[in-house]
């Protein structure tokens, strides 16, 4: 389905400047998870970008933080920023990743070789929980509009700033 689609198409898709359109207030997916999602344009037309959050009502390490893109008539996951709360096995080099914060990142490659496009992370230690793993990747890829809760302040009353985790 992306077959023409390269690395550096990927990286320009996390790096274009990217504007928000609508936002949700975090709320429950289910009965164990919270979740916020984001609508976002970029000054390219016809590029439409998702970004989400969500994590675990009670685990704090179960989290992930995910940018997707509109492509090719589909939503392609560009990157995720997930919490240290699972095994991880890069399925074209079976490198594994076992108890730590991974950015997990889609690739040519494996598009064309692997079960999922951003099947392919690294560890990190730039985060340790959502909320810095949503700072993360607002920063990375070059998202505005969206405050992380680490910068809101008593005249933020935008709704789609409010982040209510109790």
């Amino acid at each position: 389905m992306w077959e023409t689609i390269d690395d550096d198409y990927l990286a320009e898709l996390r790096e274009l400047p990217k504007y928000k359109v609508a936002g949700t207030r975090l709320k429950p997916k289910t009965s164990q998870f919270l979740e916020q999602q984001f609508e976002l344009e970029s000054e390219t037309p016809g590029i439409k970008f998702r970004l989400y959050r969500r994590h675990h009502v009670s685990n704090p390490a179960v989290f992930s933080v995910g940018l997707q893109a509109h492509v090719d008539d589909h939503w392609l996951t560009l990157c995720r920023y997930n919490g240290p709360y699972h095994p991880h096995r890069n399925h074209l080099d079976k490198s594994r990743l076992v108890g730590v914060a991974h950015i997990h990142t889609a690739t040519a490659a494996y598009m064309r070789e692997a079960p999922h496009p951003d099947g392919f992370a690294e560890a990190t230690s730039r985060y340790t929980d959502v909320e810095s793993a949503f700072s993360c990747i607002i920063a990375d890829c070059n998202i505005l509009g969206i405050k992380p809760r680490s910068e809101l302040d008593d005249e933020d009353d935008d709704p789609n700033l409010t982040f209510d985790f109790e």
